[in-house]
């Protein structure tokens, strides 16, 4: 009798750690997956910035104070006139700058956002998008980018390897001295010169990618 409870006991034990692992590891995969293909999305939308612009030209391009929204204007021919758009990542669950329909359409807001092209002069001062179909912001990555594994007392694991999470992630504009998108510059000896960068980095200083913007240029000086 004895025997069969303490087999009974260790099965159990046995079940809830599976248990524990099976719900890490399931949701640990749709953060990676998201992470993913949000952040390859990203680097794709940033490749708008400044494009049918002229060079030098200002309200191009801005990152926020806080690292977390980036907006640039680009032309989008054959319409006339300039558009805006831009990426954010909101890092609280009830943040009010982000408009959903219905109101309550997401319990949690937490996510990285696409803000979709809309007619603009300049991202100085940032331009604001409404609430309805064509404006409002799209989801690439949810809340469940922010999520950390727990151990079965409900404690964080820290040790999880390879993993990366929306947490403390911000964007930084940054002079280049020359540079083609997708790492196009391993193939050739000569560089366009004076071009502009966006890169995202983790709260430890780690380079998440680094996007060329072919498209923003200075101006050459004269004489």
């Amino acid at each position: 009798m004895v025997i069969s409870l303490i087999t009974i006991c260790t099965m159990l034990a046995v079940y809830k750690a599976s248990i524990d692992i099976s719900t890490n590891a399931a949701r640990g995969a749709v953060r990676d997956g998201q992470i993913s293909v949000a952040l390859l999305a990203a680097q794709v939308e940033l490749q708008q910035v400044g494009y049918g612009l002229a060079p030098g030209e200002s309200g191009v391009l801005s990152v926020s104070d806080d690292g977390r929204e980036v907006l640039w204007r680009y032309r989008a021919y054959p319409q006339s006139g300039s558009r805006c758009a831009g990426l954010r990542l909101v890092t609280t669950p009830d943040d009010t700058r982000i408009e959903t329909s219905p109101s309550d359409a997401l319990g949690d807001r937490r996510g990285l956002y696409w803000l979709p092209g809309k007619s603009c002069t300049s991202v100085d001062p940032a331009p604001q998008w409404a609430s309805n179909a064509q404006e409002r912001p799209r989801l690439l990555a949810s809340a469940s980018s922010f999520f950390v594994p727990t151990n079965r007392q409900g404690g964080t694991l820290t040790d999880e390897a390879g993993s990366l999470t929306l947490t403390g992630l911000r964007f930084e504009q940054q002079a280049s001295s020359g540079c083609l998108p997708y790492a196009q510059q391993s193939e050739i000896e000569e560089l366009p010169s004076r071009m502009q960068r966006v890169i995202l980095k983790t709260a430890s200083g780690d380079q998440l990618f680094s996007a060329c913007l072919p498209n923003i240029r200075t101006a050459p000086s004269e004489g």
